[in-house]
């Protein structure tokens, strides 16, 4: 193997394995012969070495390493049905064995991978109550409550991130809990405690890629809230964020902000440089166009009210904008001709 000579250590190691299925050995043997065929690129083949040991040892505990392997394979390559059918007959036909607690939590993550998470929810709690002492609950519990978020049933996932953010400081799942949990008081409408949450994220995150894009939910959160001032001056310093997707939302909302308080002129600078920020369908581009065409509308400058529609019809890939914006240049034609 070390000499790269990978088919020639495939039978070796099938030859040991041959002669000494009972060794201790032999399971060391199975993983050889998994990573020869890893580097050779030939992955069916290593699932059909699996197979072979187990048609030829059946009783042998070899057999046991062989299917959790192929299981795995399978997961690997998300051959989802096949995963989880591996992983329950190893519950099935190791019961009580060092090989069950693996599968339990490998057949919970097969489900959840395949999107199933009402299977996903029921095989995690199974883990859960089994094997209390693992230190893998911390993740088990981590991915019942996200198999929740994704289910929508986001009052149920709060009681499990709240598990992970109080039983599980020290867990490598603590700081993510701490977002999500954010999420999911704001999906439940219960803005206090996303904002909450969402700050100390922020507070205890090392991972400051996406403090900016927290930062400017923070703020949309805030104006929900009625906090104005403190709204816009983050959106203030994140419009002119490098990253052009925060940029633009942040100027949009920066618009919005100061509409609601009627400082229009304000407000059209922000749509504005939403308009400058934005990816050309970006949709807070978009919306700020929207947004700019009505302003110039109540304006009654109509030639800059149709730009804008005209722009925004140009822009948009998605129909439904550009139709919206056909109607709005159509019914200001005559308003033009009387100029």
């Amino acid at each position: 193997y070390n000499a790269g000579k990978y088919s020639e250590a495939i039978a070796n190691f099938e030859n040991f394995i041959k002669m000494y299925p009972q060794d201790d050995y032999s399971k060391d043997a199975l993983e050889g012969i998994q990573l020869c065929y890893y580097q050779l690129g030939q992955m069916d083949q290593a699932s059909e070495a699996l197979e072979k040991v187990i048609e030829q040892f059946p009783n042998a505990l070899l057999s046991a390493d062989a299917r959790f392997q192929l299981a795995t394979n399978h997961l690997k390559a998300n051959k989802y049905e096949e995963a989880i059918q591996a992983f329950k007959e190893i519950l099935t036909l190791y019961p009580g064995s060092s090989y069950s607690k693996d599968a339990q939590f490998a057949l919970a993550k097969a489900y959840m991978e395949k999107k199933d998470y009402r299977s996903a929810n029921k095989e995690f709690t199974r883990f859960i109550r089994y094997f209390p002492d693992s230190p893998q609950i911390p993740e088990a519990v981590f991915n019942l409550a996200a198999c929740f978020f994704n289910l929508e049933s986001y009052l149920s996932a709060t009681d499990y991130y709240n598990q992970i953010i109080e039983q599980f400081p020290e867990s490598d799942f603590y700081i993510a809990a701490l977002q999500n949990i954010g999420w999911c008081f704001d999906r439940l409408g219960d803005k206090k405690k996303a904002l909450h949450f969402l700050r100390s994220y922020v507070q205890k995150s090392h991972e400051v890629d996406d403090h900016q894009m927290i930062k400017l939910q923070i703020a949309r959160i805030k104006t929900e809230l009625g906090n104005l001032q403190e709204a816009i001056a983050i959106f203030q310093i994140l419009k002119m964020s490098k990253d052009g997707d925060i940029a633009a939302e942040a100027a949009y909302r920066l618009g919005t902000a100061n509409l609601e308080v009627q400082n229009v002129d304000v407000a059209k600078e922000a749509f504005n440089l939403a308009v400058k920020k934005g990816a050309r369908d970006n949709y807070y581009r978009l919306s700020a166009l929207s947004q700019l065409g009505a302003i110039y509308e109540t304006a009654r400058d109509w030639k800059h009210a149709v730009a804008a529609y005209k722009l925004l019809a140009d822009s948009a890939s998605e129909e439904r904008w550009v139709i919206a914006a056909q109607e709005r240049i159509n019914a200001l034609k005559p308003m033009l001709t009387v100029n």
